[in-house]
Formats: structure tokens, C-alpha cells, sequence
């Protein structure tokens, strides 16, 4: 899609699509359970992720689509897996602070499609590039990759 014709279809219209082009294998692989939900001036998306080792281990990932989406990526934090009205740092994934920067301000992800990659630790690559697909799988990846 050209840098005209995404300006021409709607931020939000466009959050909606990049998460129904989230491929059903892989929802299935990972037994991925995906929420979305719209509000004014934003579309959230919560992903609900096992652990494939240790499956009593949940987390919920939280992508936060704004006005300024594709160029801005969505804003990523957890919430509580109980709760979804609950989020914060206790809900993050601890990977000693790899790819799931707890200790950062604000605590961000450093993997491509997330607003901390592209906004904030590497603002030199290009947002609309991104993949929720990569993004998700190697969100996943790295999950699977605790201890």
C-alpha cells in the first residue's frame, strides 16, 4: 500500500485490518486468544499468550492503536490475565530485560511493529515496514524462551 493510499483509508480501519491479517495457524499453534476492542480514538488489541513449556504460565499482551497508526506503532504494555482492566510492570514478561525492557522508561518491547522499537529505542526504522505476525511470533519466541 502506497503512502497515499493509507492516508486515505482510516488509522483505525487500518489497526482493525492488520489484526484480522494475523494468520489463523498461528493462533492455533500458540493457542493465541485474541481481543480486540474499540474506543474512542483507539483500538486495543490483547493477546493472551501461553508459555509453551510451562502452559500454567499466562501473560496478556496489550497493543494500544491510535490516531497516528500506521506511522506511530501501537503502544505495548501486559495486563493482569485475571483482570484486563489491571496493567502494569507486575504483568511483564521477565526475560531479564531483553527483548521486554521493564527496566526502561517507559517500559517498552524492543521488537520490530512495537511503538518502543520504532518511536523510541531505534527511530531510524521504518514503522510501516512492521509485521504483527513477526511481531507476535517473536513476541511469542522470547516468551517461550524464559526459564
Amino acid at each position: 500500500m502506497s503512502d497515499t493510499t493509507q492516508e486515505a483509508v482510516a488509522w483505525d480501519e487500518q489497526a482493525l485490518a492488520e489484526i484480522a491479517s494475523v494468520k489463523p495457524r498461528f493462533i492455533q499453534k500458540h493457542e493465541w486468544q485474541l481481543t480486540t476492542r474499540e474506543e474512542q480514538d483507539k483500538v486495543i488489541l490483547l493477546v493472551r499468550m501461553r508459555h509453551k513449556r510451562h502452559p500454567e504460565r499466562i501473560h496478556v499482551l496489550k497493543l494500544l492503536y491510535g490516531p497516528g497508526f500506521p506511522r506511530e506503532r501501537p503502544r505495548e504494555s501486559f495486563v493482569d490475565p485475571n483482570n484486563y482492566e489491571n496493567e502494569g510492570l507486575q504483568f511483564w514478561i521477565d526475560d531479564g530485560n531483553n527483548a521486554f525492557k521493564r527496566n526502561h522508561n517507559p517500559a517498552v518491547i524492543c521488537l520490530e511493529g512495537t511503538w518502543g522499537f520504532h518511536h523510541v529505542l531505534h527511530k531510524e526504522r521504518n514503522p510501516l515496514v512492521a509485521s504483527l505476525n513477526k511481531f507476535l511470533l517473536e513476541a511469542q519466541q522470547c516468551f517461550d524462551n524464559t526459564p
